[in-house]
């Protein structure tokens, strides 16, 4: 069973195992920089899930799925479920409070986590030809993102947005990678201590506003619409409907303390 409820929400429940954990001490990026519309990582983002599961997993070798916590993830449990095969993600659970699930129930479409027994570099693996995730439409104004591109120099990868947009590239409907040299509707993007293109070697920290309006349809991790499929691994998108530029420095410090960018 999924590890948090909403009835436990700052209570420190744990369902999975009808448990207590109090979340003492603890101080995550949602909890100073509150009022995300959507959040998934595979790190815990706030109190209220310091023990809670963050994604529910299935394994390639007999399509059992189970829940995992941050620590799980991370410790060897998660593997060694796995055992020598792949697993994949079925839920990225939402932290910020707000039920956006993000949901894949086809197997052969959800992203890889573990890949031959061994846990994924980088988050979730993208395969770029029909992995994607579905949630409930958010207005989404400010976004902040871990993650990698591997696209060749001919592609346009969306990040998030919607699934239907005919006019993707220019319009006010996703945050995308262009051949990929460019991300659209970014503030700043910081690659491994330097502002610079989005490149495929290299994970990077990207911040971005949408500017001029809010996207109203950002209902999807990766894009079903005219293939534009997400190449490469995420490791953290999370989405505000209310611009965050106030608060950049603080979110990209937080983010790059976490996992080791160097910031300009």
């Amino acid at each position: 069973m999924r590890g948090f409820h909403p009835l436990g929400l700052g209570l420190g429940l744990n369902f999975r195992g009808m448990k207590l954990n109090a979340a003492s001490g603890f101080t995550g990026l949602l909890d100073t920089y509150p009022g995300a519309a959507a959040a998934y990582s595979l790190r815990v983002l706030g109190s209220s899930f310091a023990s809670a599961d963050l994604i529910l997993a299935r394994r390639s070798s007999d399509n059992a799925e189970l829940g995992f916590t941050a620590t799980e993830i991370i410790d060897g449990t998660l593997t060694t479920w796995a055992g020598a095969g792949d697993a994949f993600v079925k839920t990225w659970y939402d932290q910020s409070g707000s039920g956006r699930d993000a949901t894949q129930a086809t197997a052969a479409r959800q992203a890889k986590i573990v890949e031959s027994g061994s846990l994924v570099v980088g988050g979730l693996k993208f395969d770029g030809a029909d992995d994607e995730y579905t949630m409930t439409s958010v207005a989404a104004e400010w976004i902040a993102a871990v993650c990698k591109d591997v696209a060749n120099a001919q592609s346009i990868h969306q990040l998030v947005g919607s699934g239907s947009d005919a006019n993707i590239r220019t319009s006010s409907t996703a945050w995308f990678v262009q051949n990929p040299l460019s991300f659209g509707y970014q503030d700043a993007i910081k690659v491994n201590g330097s502002s610079s293109p989005l490149g495929a070697t290299s994970e990077h920290l990207v911040t971005s506003s949408r500017g001029n309006s809010v996207m109203t349809t950002a209902a999807r991790i990766s894009s079903s619409f005219s293939s534009r499929y997400w190449s490469g691994t995420i490791n953290e998108i999370i989405i505000w409907s209310a611009d965050q530029t106030s608060n950049r420095a603080g979110i990209e410090s937080n983010i790059a303390d976490y996992y080791g960018f160097t910031l300009p």
